[in-house]
């Protein structure tokens, strides 16, 4: 159907499918509607694509499981909210799908309900993003008292005849990059979505690939006619992203569990795509998502035949040596490093070599700091390689070989972070940039096929100089990670733990306290107990009034009716 679509789009241009009205009331309507065009259309072949093979793996993955059945429907289930996400036509539908793949994440991150430790990780994913999901429907009633719909078409049609820097747009823009903070795992939200490896390793593929963490990406793609009035806002985002993208490469570095090195690998990749975000260069922010989804996908599901092939090992210290015990995973793990630390051909090359150029345009303080950042991530995805398939064996283990259902999906991956990132052929290859032309429909960007000598120029030394420092890199991550036996470490820099318990967490404990004391206790409920105290008083002197006695009442009788007759005569 995702096909279909998009096919009819070329054919016919972006249209809307509506199902039905849900709610209709003074100066607003709301109807269940599907929205159409090139971005939607894209998010639902990047979900529906990877999110198949994801499944197909997951048979063979899940095939001993007990809870079979229940798995498969939280899976599909999880898809399903993510569809309507990206195909709603409006906001509020957006949130339906929103609040809907936040449910799945945790049924599936918990999904092994046994343990205590899945459990706490379930909750924490939830509740982390229940956070970003207050913020995400405050912006959605901001937007609704400052233009009157939610509705996509409405709203940026009312929003483009606004000057830029009203501060009503720029609440409503940071209100949704609160929400987006929490989907997309960014500063200082993203500690969630390590702790969601808890869940069966093809649930953690769907996460970090396909589903839920491009939520956040996707939802201010959406909202750039919004976030192209507010300049301010673009510069937290890509403040945030630069934040997000530094720690998390660090503590990858630090890592054993080999299913962490990757979810910390994530949350760096966003980063990067929130750094394009603030860049405003939506297109480029898609095109990494859409090459992450392959390569990411891939990592994950080879992560996950690893673990079981070792009965459940995670630890990369107590792995090496696979190589050549499981070469079919070697190879397209390889495969997959390679793509994600941007080694030319290969699909992530083409598409930080997109982001670096915008950078260059834009900042070229940013520049470098993609350039480091691109560094830290061969570091430690060089890493990853060394420990789990170089060096001498450390795990001693009776492997488990891969089913053909576990191995195919894993294949198409490969080729797709091969040869994935073509569908945005560099200019530098006489290419036709398709998939920026394919997006220009929904963002207004200019494409021009003359390209000046020091761009062109520019372009190749990023080609030509990437391989070079990624063989240096190679050389130290070998030399460390496979000829030296590798002692394990600490797990998680303190430095950085520290810092994050200092601005993030006690701020947050103090707050609430305030809340709970002051707030709660002395407003809230000193209110409640003046209304509790000022009816038992007044009781108290009514009371007095009813004695029983039936001669008062006839007194008091008597007196109201000789009042009664004054008031009248005197009147008259």
């Amino acid at each position: 159907m995702g096909l279909f679509a998009f096919f009819k789009l070329h054919n016919t241009g972006a249209f809307t499918v509506t199902l039905g009205n849900w709610i209709t009331t003074n100066g607003f309507s709301f109807s269940f509607s599907f929205l159409f065009d090139s971005l939607s259309v894209l998010m639902v072949l990047m979900v529906t694509g990877i999110g198949a093979l994801i499944h197909f793996y997951a048979i063979g993955y899940m095939k001993d499981d007990e809870r079979f059945n229940s798995f498969f429907a939280y899976l599909t289930f999880f898809v399903f909210f993510m569809l309507v996400l990206v195909l709603s036509d409006n906001y509020l539908g957006m949130m339906i799908g929103w609040e809907g793949v936040g449910l799945c994440s945790y049924l599936l991150i918990g999904f092994w309900y046994e343990n205590h430790e899945y459990n706490q990780a379930a909750k924490k994913a939830f509740l982390m993003n229940r956070i970003g999901d207050v913020g995400f429907i405050l912006g959605i009633i901001t937007m609704l008292l400052t233009f009157g719909s939610v509705g996509f078409s409405s709203v940026f049609a009312k929003a483009s005849l606004l000057t830029p820097g009203l501060p009503a747009v720029t609440l409503i823009c940071i209100f949704l990059l609160i929400g987006a903070i929490g989907k997309s795992a960014q500063f200082p939200l993203y500690t969630w979505l390590p702790d969601a490896m808890a869940g069966p390793t093809p649930v953690s593929a769907l996460i970090h690939a396909a589903t839920m963490v491009t939520a956040g990406i996707y939802m201010i793609s959406r909202s750039h006619v919004l976030y192209s009035l507010s300049p301010f806002s673009l510069h937290v985002i890509l403040v945030i992203g630069i934040i997000t993208s530094a720690i998390a490469g660090f503590v990858a570095l630090f890592q054993s569990d080999i299913k962490k090195i990757l979810a910390y690998s994530t949350v760096s990749q966003l980063g990067m795509m929130v750094i394009a975000l603030g860049l405003g260069a939506y297109h480029v922010a898609l095109f990494h998502m859409l090459t992450h989804a392959f390569f990411k996908a891939l990592l994950f599901l080879n992560a996950g035949t690893i673990i079981h092939a070792l009965n459940g090992e995670q630890n990369a210290f107590k792995m090496g040596g696979l190589k050549k015990l499981l070469p079919f995973t070697w190879w397209t793990t390889l495969i997959g490093t390679l793509a994600i630390t941007g080694c030319p051909p290969f699909s992530g090359a083409i598409s930080k070599e997109a982001l670096l150029t915008i950078a260059a345009e834009h900042n070229m303080t940013v520049f470098w700091i993609l350039v480091f950042l691109s560094v830290l991530t061969a570091f430690y995805m060089f890493r990853f390689l060394g420990l789990i398939f170089l060096g001498s064996s450390r795990h001693g283990n009776h492997l488990h070989f891969p089913s053909f259902v576990m191995q195919w999906p894993v294949f198409i991956l490969a080729v797709l972070s091969v040869f994935g990132g073509f569908l945005n052929t560099p200019h530098l290859f006489f290419g036709s940039e398709w998939f920026f032309h394919y997006l220009s429909s929904v963002f207004p960007i200019y494409f021009s096929s003359i390209h000046s000598a020091h761009e062109l120029l520019f372009d190749w030394v990023l080609l030509l100089g990437s391989p070079v420092v990624l063989l240096v890199i190679w050389l130290v991550t070998y030399r460390l990670y496979a000829v030296k036996r590798p002692i394990e470490g600490f797990q998680v820099p303190a430095v950085l733990d520290r810092i994050y318990s200092v601005i993030i967490l006690k701020p947050y404990f103090m707050f609430s306290g305030f809340l709970a004391t002051i707030i709660d206790h002395v407003c809230i409920d000193g209110a409640i107990d003046m209304v509790v105290m000022s009816v038992n008083g007044s009781g108290k002197i009514l009371r007095k009034a009813q004695t029983g006695k039936v001669g008062l009442y006839l007194l008091v009788m008597v007196l109201i009716l000789i009042g009664l007759i004054f008031y009248v005569t005197g009147r008259l």
